[in-house]
């Protein structure tokens, strides 16, 4: 019944090195991406939207950085509907 596209992240922070060992982790800002909290964001992709609302979700998808250096996992995600058993899954 749709697609969802989800990404798990951190969000960069300092490094837990002195300041040397740290630039080679990021040498623009010296952080890592490997501390704290893991996050998520999802894109839902529903079919009953009409195909320019898709095709505009997905454009502004590759307009901003959604995918980065932060990024640790990406998944790609079918919603299914199983009407025997009443059932909806992601696969």
């Amino acid at each position: 019944t749709g697609v969802r596209f989800a990404k798990f992240y951190r969000e960069p922070q300092p490094c837990p090195l002195d300041e040397v060992l740290s630039r080679v982790f990021n040498s623009i800002s010296g952080s890592c991406y490997f501390e704290g909290e893991l996050k998520s964001a999802f894109v839902v992709f529903p079919y009953q939207l009409e195909r320019p609302v898709l095709l505009e979700t997905f454009k502004n998808m590759t307009r901003q950085p959604w995918l980065d250096e932060a990024v640790e996992r990406l998944e790609y995600q079918v919603f299914t509907y199983n009407a025997m058993v009443n059932l909806y899954t992601l696969e």
